[in-house]
């Protein structure tokens, strides 16, 4: 298959992240700048948006109301900004290496998970952004690869790699702490990327061995349908 459109970079920076937002497409690049492409136009041009690291743009996540973007950058520092704004509203000093791993909670406004992807930093931490606080962490002892959640069982998944091991692990969270609910080990690859299934009950894991896993890890919940009928006593036992 041809490619569809090709668009050369600035000043030749390496593209690290991206993230869409409608027809627009935002580049975290190794510049420690965004920028962003309105797809609309034939021949779009790659425009800067304000700068938001030192160093590489690791991650770049679109909040669920597509109202905040979040990058992470291999500053450690997570930039937090509108899609429609100027500059930079919050700055969040979130670990010691690279935040590369950063996904919102779907349910709860405001709160974004992060992971620090360096050997001097294997913490999970969950932010509450409008405070600019952090609500929960743990550490977990190894590089955090991937973060992601499952809304329907309030559960975070992330992927780790360091000191020979490779893990894929669940957490619940509660009144905003961590507890870690099961250890899912992939092949002996570093587990590299997380995504769920469009019906968000299926977990797929990319390694670094070129292995790819799949887990049934979120079944539907099953949820009893009741009479209404002030007929039906059976509604009343358990």
């Amino acid at each position: 298959m041809d490619v569809a459109q090709y668009v050369a970079m600035p000043d030749q920076v390496q593209l690290d992240s991206l993230c869409w937002w409608n027809n627009t497409l935002f580049c975290g690049t190794s510049s420690g700048r965004v920028y962003h492409l309105d797809l609309r136009d034939k021949s779009p041009l790659p425009a800067p948006c304000a700068p938001v690291h030192r160093k590489h743009v690791c991650s770049v996540q679109l909040s669920p109301d597509e109202s905040t973007l979040a990058c992470g950058g291999a500053d450690g520092i997570v930039s937090v900004w509108e899609p429609r704004g100027r500059g930079v509203t919050t700055r969040l000093h979130a670990h010691k290496s690279g935040a590369r791993a950063l996904a919102w909670c779907p349910w709860r406004r405001n709160v974004l998970a992060s992971g620090g992807g360096g050997s001097s930093d294997g913490y999970i931490r969950v932010w509450s952004v409008s405070a600019g606080a952090v609500k929960t962490e743990m550490d977990t002892g190894m590089q955090v690869c991937h973060v992601l959640w499952s809304e329907e069982y309030r559960e975070l998944v992330s992927a780790h790699s360091g000191g020979g091991r490779h893990e894929v692990l669940l957490w619940t969270v509660r009144d905003w702490n961590l507890s870690l609910l099961a250890r899912l080990k992939p092949p002996q690859g570093r587990p590299l990327s997380l995504c769920l299934s469009p019906d968000r009950t299926t977990l797929a894991s990319a390694s670094a061995d070129d292995h790819l896993s799949l887990w049934k890890l979120f079944p539907k919940k099953r949820r009893s349908v009741f009479s209404t009928s002030p007929l039906n006593l059976d509604r009343f036992v358990r």
